[in-house]
C-alpha cells in the first residue's frame, strides 16, 4: 500500500525590508527566515520520508513562475525548486539567498505558492499533508483585491497556512521580536512585548495576514517562536501498522480477535555508513559507498583461506566444539505456531518493573470489525481493572518465532479502552547477583532523622510535574517523555546538517536548545538552592588526599634530583605485607578454587581476583573439613587452624558474621563426642569463638553469647585416631595426604 506524500511549499520574503534588522538588535529579518526554512527543510530530510518540498521567493529582480507566464502578473516572485524531495542542494541554494532592492506582493506571492502546490499534489496517488509556510516581514505593499476567493481557495483544497514574521500573534499589535532564538528558557516562553514601534505598512500588513489566518484557521507565529519549535529534528507520524493480528486463545472454546500495535520503542541514533576516502577525494566523486567482503582463515602459519561453504557453526561443550550442520540447526529450533495464548491471571503488585524485558510497550487492541470480539475484551479490561489483576500469556509474533512470556495489563481512558503489553523474563533471563554488604548498612552508619529529611525536602523542591506551564499559563508537567527529544540524536543531526553545508568549518557548539535537554531549568534551581545547601551542611565530605606511591617517586625524572644533596641514609627494602613468594605462588597460576597445598592463599588470591565471599568461604569451610577428618593424628590440625582463623577475620573485616558464625556452631556439633574431639580442644584453647556484635556491628551474638560458646563443659568421650587404611597403591597414598 502507497504511502500518502505530504507537500509543503516554503514562501521566504526576499524584499528589500527584509535586510534589516528589528529595532532591538541581532540577526536580519531573512537571516532568521533562512534560519526557520532550513529547519522546516532539514526536519523532512532526516525524517527519511519522500514528501514533496517546493521554494518560493518574492522579492527578486526576475521574475520566474508560470502563474506570470500564463496570466500576467505575479511579479518579482521566483519558483526556484518546484514541490520535490527535498535535497542537499535545495539547502545550498536556500543559505546563498540574499536581500534585493525590490519588494513584491505577499498576496500574490500566497496565490503563486498555491498554484504550485495544487499542480505538484495532482499527480500523486496519495495525497497527505498539503502546508504552506509563509516568512516574511510583512513590510511590503500589497493588494487585497480578490482576498475572499483566496481564503475560500485554500480552504477547498485543504491548504493549511503558517504565517510566520517578526511577531505576528492574534490581534497584531506593536510587538517586536529580539532576534536571538535559542536562548529562552524553554519550550513555553514567550517574549516579552517590546515598546519599538512597527511601520505602518507592517501593522496593515500584519492586519491583513491575521485576517487570512481567521478565516483559513491556520497559525500565526514569530520567528523566535517558530525558531524554538523547529529547532529540534522530530520525526513526522508513523502510520501505524499492526504487528500481530490473530485471536487471543482463552482456553481452547473461546477466543477473541485481535490487533497488536507498537505503543513506545526505543529510537535509536541513525547508523553511520562507511564511505570510500579515495572516491570522496577525487575530482569526480561517484558513489562513495563500500561494499564488505568478510572471509575466514584457518590459524596456520599461512593464514590458509577457507571457503565458505567448508564453514560451519558449532556449540562449546564443555572443552570440545561441537559443529552442528544447517540442517540440525533447522531440526533443534524450536517448533512454535503463532499465537496469543492464555496462560493465567496474576495480581498486577506481583509484576514489577524492573523484571520486564523488550524495547517497548505493545497496545492489544479488539479487532473493530468484531463487534463480539471488541464488547468481550471491554470485558476482560474492565474486570481486570477492578480486581487489579493482569493476564500472563504466551506469545509467538510469527511461525517458530521465539515463544515469549507476556503480561496484558488493563489501561481505561475516557475516550478509548486498551491492554499494555509488555514482556517478562523466564527464569534463564534473571540475573542473580550477590553483593557484599555496603558499610553504610551497619547501625552506626544508618542516615539520621535530619539527613532524611534534607533528602526529601529536595526531592520536593525538584519535583517536575508543576514545573513548566503551558500557553495558557497554568503549571503543568514539564520533560514529558513524549515531548522531549533525545539529546544525543538531536546534537547528531545538527553536526550533520552544519557538516553538509559547511563541509571544511570545525563542527559547531551545541545548541542552546539541545542544552536545555540536558539541565535542569534555572526555576527549578533557584527553587531548591536552599535544598542543596541545606544537602551539603547534613552530608559533609572531606577530600582525602591520594598518597604517593613508592613507585611513582622511584622514577623520578633526573632533572628532578639533587645530585649534589648529601645522600639520605640508605632504607631497607620494605616487602609488602601480602606479597607471596614462596613455590607454591609461583606455580600457583590462576587460582579457581581453595586447595589443599596452601588453602589461606588460595582464599585471599580468589578474593582479591573478585570471587563472591560466599563462594570463597564454602570453599575454605570445606577444606578446613577435609584436613581434620583426613589428618594423620595431628598432622594438619594447624593448617585447618589457620582456615577457621582466616574465615573469622574476614568475617569481620566485610561485615558478614553469618559466614563464619553458623559454620563454627556445625563445627561444634559434628566434632565434640567424635573421634575430632581433639581438633575441638584445640579451637577452644586457641579462643577462637562466635563473632559477636563488639566486632561486627551487624552480628546478633552478644559478648557473653560468644564466651559461654567455648567455655560450656560438654562430656567429651575421645576416641583415638582410626588408623589409616593400609594399601600398596602409592597413587592411594598420596591421595590420603
Amino acid at each position: 500500500m502507497a504511502k500518502a506524500q505530504d507537500c509543503v511549499i516554503v514562501c521566504v520574503d526576499v524584499g528589500y525590508s527584509m535586510s534589516f534588522a528589528p529595532p532591538s538588535g541581532g540577526n536580519t529579518y531573512l537571516e532568521m527566515a533562512v534560519k526557520v526554512a532550513n529547519q522546516i527543510i532539514q526536519q523532512k530530510m532526516f525524517a527519511g520520508s519522500k514528501d514533496l518540498v517546493g521554494l518560493v521567493l518574492f522579492g527578486t529582480a526576475e521574475t520566474d513562475n508560470e502563474l506570470a507566464s500564463r496570466e500576467g502578473g505575479y511579479d518579482n516572485i521566483s519558483v526556484p525548486y518546484l514541490p520535490t524531495n527535498p535535497s542537499l542542494d535545495l539547502l545550498k541554494f536556500l543559505n546563498q539567498v540574499q536581500a534585493g532592492a525590490v519588494s513584491a506582493d505577499f498576496i500574490d506571492a500566497l496565490v503563486v505558492a498555491m498554484d504550485s502546490l495544487v499542480n505538484a499534489t495532482r499527480s500523486l496517488k496519495k495525497v497527505g499533508e498539503k502546508k504552506i509556510y509563509l516568512l516574511t516581514d510583512a513590510g511590503s505593499e500589497y493588494s487585497d483585491d480578490g482576498l475572499e476567493s483566496i481564503c475560500a481557495g485554500l480552504e477547498k483544497e485543504g491548504i493549511e497556512l503558517v504565517v510566520v514574521g517578526p511577531s505576528i500573534s492574534p490581534g497584531g499589535g506593536n510587538t517586536g521580536d529580539s532576534g536571538s532564538p535559542g536562548d529562552g528558557p524553554g519550550p513555553s516562553y514567550r517574549p516579552p512585548p517590546s515598546v519599538t514601534k512597527k511601520t505602518p505598512q507592517q501593522i496593515a500588513g500584519e492586519g491583513v495576514l491575521q485576517r487570512i489566518v481567521e478565516t483559513v484557521d491556520g497559525l500565526c507565529f514569530s520567528f523566535h517562536e517558530e525558531l524554538q519549535m523547529a529547532s529540534l529534528i522530530r520525526k513526522g507520524a508513523k502510520r501505524q501498522t499492526a504487528r500481530f493480528s490473530g485471536n487471543l486463545e482463552i482456553g481452547k472454546q473461546f477466543q477473541i480477535a485481535c490487533k497488536i500495535y507498537t505503543k513506545t520503542m526505543e529510537e535509536k541514533p541513525p547508523s553511520w555508513k562507511k564511505l570510500s576516502a579515495v572516491s570522496q577525494a577525487s575530482s569526480k566523486p561517484e558513489s562513495m559507498g563500500v561494499k564488505m567482503h568478510r572471509s575466514y582463515h584457518l590459524n596456520d602459519e599461512d593464514e590458509t583461506e577457507v571457503d565458505m561453504d567448508n564453514v560451519a557453526k558449532g556449540y562449546w561443550y564443555g572443552k570440545s566444539l561441537i559443529p552442528v550442520s544447517d540442517a540440525d540447526e533447522k531440526a533443534m529450533a524450536l517448533q512454535a505456531p503463532r499465537c496469543l495464548s492464555l496462560l493465567g491471571f496474576s495480581k498486577r503488585s506481583s509484576i514489577k518493573n524492573h523484571q520486564t524485558l523488550g524495547n517497548g510497550v505493545q497496545v492489544v487492541v479488539a479487532n473493530p470489525d468484531d463487534k463480539a470480539g471488541c464488547v468481550s475484551l471491554s470485558a476482560f479490561i474492565h474486570a481486570l481493572y477492578e480486581t487489579d489483576m493482569v493476564m500472563v500469556c504466551r506469545y509467538v509474533w510469527r511461525n517458530n518465532s521465539q515463544p515469549k512470556l507476556v503480561v496484558l495489563a488493563p489501561h481505561i481512558k475516557p475516550d478509548k479502552e486498551y491492554l499494555l503489553m509488555r514482556q517478562v523474563p523466564f527464569t534463564e533471563d534473571v540475573r542473580c547477583f550477590v553483593f557484599p554488604s555496603l558499610p553504610g548498612e551497619r547501625k552506626s552508619n544508618q542516615p539520621t532523622e535530619e539527613q532524611l529529611s534534607a533528602v526529601d525536602d529536595l526531592i520536593t523542591n525538584m519535583d517536575l510535574m508543576k514545573a513548566d506551564v503551558d500557553e495558557d499559563g497554568r503549571p503543568c508537567e514539564a520533560l514529558k517523555p513524549k515531548n522531549t527529544p533525545n539529546p544525543l540524536i538531536q546534537r547528531i543531526f545538527q553536526c550533520v546538517a552544519h557538516r553538509a553545508l559547511h563541509p571544511t568549518d570545525p563542527l559547531p557548539e551545541v545548541d542552546p536548545s539541545i542544552k536545555r535537554l540536558v539541565t535542569p531549568s534555572p526555576a527549578i534551581l533557584t527553587q531548591c538552592s536552599g535544598a542543596l545547601n541545606r544537602i551539603k551542611d547534613v552530608f559533609p565530605l572531606t577530600k582525602v588526599e591520594a598518597k604517593e606511591s613508592e613507585a611513582s617517586t622511584a622514577w623520578k625524572k633526573t632533572s628532578d634530583l639533587d645530585l649534589d644533596a648529601e645522600a639520605p641514609p640508605a632504607k631497607k627494602a620494605r616487602v609488602e605485607e601480602d606479597t607471596d613468594f614462596s613455590m607454591a605462588s609461583l606455580a600457583r597460576g590462576e587460582v579457581k578454587q581453595v586447595g589443599t597445598l596452601d588453602p589461606v592463599g588460595d582464599f585471599t588470591t580468589l578474593l582479591k581476583q573478585g570471587s563472591l565471599l560466599s563462594a570463597a568461604c564454602k570453599m575454605l569451610q570445606e577444606v578446613a573439613v577435609k584436613l581434620v577428618k583426613e589428618s594423620f593424628g595431628d598432622t594438619y590440625y594447624g593448617k585447618a587452624m589457620d582456615c577457621i582463623q582466616a574465615l573469622r577475620s574476614e568475617a569481620i573485616k566485610q561485615s558478614e558474621p553469618t559466614v563464619f558464625n553458623p559454620f563454627l556452631r556445625e563445627l561444634k556439633s559434628d566434632f565434640v563426642g567424635t573421634r575430632y574431639a581433639a581438633f575441638w580442644s584445640h579451637v577452644t584453647s586457641e579462643g577462637v569463638t562466635l563473632v559477636s556484635s563488639v566486632e561486627c556491628g551487624v552480628s546478633d551474638v552478644t559478648p557473653e553469647q560468644a564466651k559461654q560458646f567455648i567455655e560450656e563443659e560438654a562430656s567429651v568421650t575421645e576416641s583415638s585416631p582410626a588408623p589409616p587404611e593400609v594399601t600398596d597403591d602409592a597413587d592411594g597414598l598420596l591421595a590420603m595426604m
